[in-house]
């Protein structure tokens, strides 16, 4: 019995593989039936575990709500396959579709971790982020139109634009799954809370959803103009995290900005927090993405500078999680991020990374109008990133020490590093990694004009 199941696997793997890489193969290739259909459905269950083993797995636990993903993904398939054999009046398409997907789609599922294996093994690993998105995007629709194709019975004249329609429909439900289903990875960060014993509402509810729109609106439509003549400073603070610590570093990082150094009416919070979900605008790529393109419209590139403070849990290589479940969120990337500020005209940028191997931003995004701190270096989990109950250690140090007291934001850092180092010699923590900073020589120059404006401001106020 068990003999005959793994040679229709091997089998189907192999055609699989071929379709999967544009390879000739048709229906006949593929054994279809029930028996090996489940087999295949047990197997993208096993990778599954095994690529969020690779991701989270590493100080995480393994949680059985993983199967609600897997068996909405699995029932998303199903279905959609069968309205279609209907629609196409195919009744065997109801077995042939799912069966010549999931044959072909394991090599999806390797790419989803190749960065993850990249960032541990490869020193530039991280810029493998930055492409992938886009190459999996386009790779996954490609071969979901040719499994169709190939699992289509011949109609010559309709056979393409029906492969076409099919996998939209295939993949439809699968992209917006997160709006119906939970999509909670099968490893989690250790100590991840998911908010419902709190009586948060749920990120993905369409009532959650709606007042998110009018969130990020509100907050873009409230940035001030750019005042000409003086350099003025924008603030975008990001946590990347769903905890209450990375939500209390953020806002008060936001705090601190507005009062000490002007960013009063030209700050934004974006903040990944159940308890959050219905009054800030959440922390993802997509909203930075428009927070930046709407920055691109108020500022004077020449003049103004935009500093981005971003809050998270770091992986070697530099990526930084984005996480609010039951979303898929993508990770931020150095490459990705300094992409984000080049397409949005962003010339003098202050780039703050409270996350373990931060370090790896100074090189990704140096630049001599730029200036990066990092909490640690690239190869450190440093005392910098260490998470309390009230914020990360360089965070808590940057802005509510170095970026309150200090005059200058050189000292700024100089003083938030003398902190983390303290803090580190006080409870025993190892002294390595720690924290970083690189500033463009233009940029040194920029900074003083921001820095007059904040003396004049300071001795405005003891007058």
């Amino acid at each position: 019995m068990l003999k005959p199941l793994l040679a229709d696997l091997a089998r189907n793997l192999r055609a699989g593989l071929r379709l999967a890489f544009f390879l000739r193969v048709t229906r006949l290739d593929f054994r279809i039936g029930v028996p090996a259909l489940v087999v295949l459905l047990l197997l993208s269950a096993v990778v599954d575990v095994g690529i969020d083993f690779v991701r989270y797995g590493e100080g995480g636990a393994f949680s059985w709500l993983g199967v609600a993903g897997e068996t909405y993904a699995a029932g998303a398939v199903l279905l959609v396959s069968a309205l279609l054999a209907s629609l196409f009046g195919q009744p065997a398409l109801a077995l042939a579709l799912p069966t010549v997907v999931f044959a072909s789609y394991p090599p999806i599922q390797a790419l989803h971790v190749a960065p993850a294996l990249a960032e541990r093994w490869l020193p530039a690993g991280g810029a493998l982020s930055g492409w992938q998105d886009e190459a999996l995007l386009a790779w996954t629709i490609a071969v979901f139109v040719r499994a169709v194709a190939v699992a289509l019975a011949p109609v010559r004249p309709l056979r393409w634009p029906r492969a076409m329609l099919g996998a939209l429909a295939l993949l439809a439900p699968l992209w917006f799954g997160s709006t119906f289903a939970p999509d909670v990875p099968w490893w989690r960060a250790d100590g991840a809370d998911d908010g419902a014993a709190y009586g948060y509402p749920n990120p993905a509810s369409e009532a959650v959803m709606e007042v998110q729109k009018v969130l990020l609106d509100e907050a873009l439509a409230g940035l001030d103009e750019a005042r000409a003549g003086v350099t003025d400073l924008y603030f975008i603070a990001f946590a990347a995290g769903e905890s209450d610590a990375l939500r209390s570093d953020v806002l008060s990082a936001v705090e601190v900005m507005d009062e000490r150094w002007a960013t009063d009416g030209r700050s934004v919070a974006l903040v990944n927090h159940r308890g959050s979900v219905l009054e800030q605008p959440m922390a993802t790529m997509s909203n930075l993405r428009e927070t930046l393109a709407e920055l691109q419209q108020v500022l004077d590139p020449n003049e103004d500078v935009v500093m981005l403070y971003v809050a998270g849990k770091g992986a070697p290589g530099g990526s930084v999680e984005v996480a609010l479940p039951p979303f898929a969120l993508v990770p931020l990337t150095p490459p990705g991020v300094r992409r984000m500020l080049d397409d949005a005209g962003v010339r003098w940028r202050i780039i703050v990374v409270t996350a373990c191997y931060s370090g790896a931003w100074l090189e990704a995004l140096a630049g001599d109008t730029t200036l990066v701190m990092t909490a640690t270096d690239a190869q450190s989990a440093g005392a910098g990133c260490t998470l309390g109950s009230d914020g990360t250690a360089f965070g808590k140090a940057l802005f509510g020490g170095g970026m309150t007291e200090a005059e200058t934001v050189d000292g700024a850092f100089e003083l938030a590093r003398k902190l983390v180092a303290g803090e580190a010699a006080r409870t025993g923590e190892a002294a390595a990694g720690a924290p970083q900073m690189v500033i463009g020589p233009a940029m040194a120059g920029k900074l003083q004009e921001l820095e007059r404006g904040r003396a004049a401001r300071r001795a405005s106020r003891s007058v």
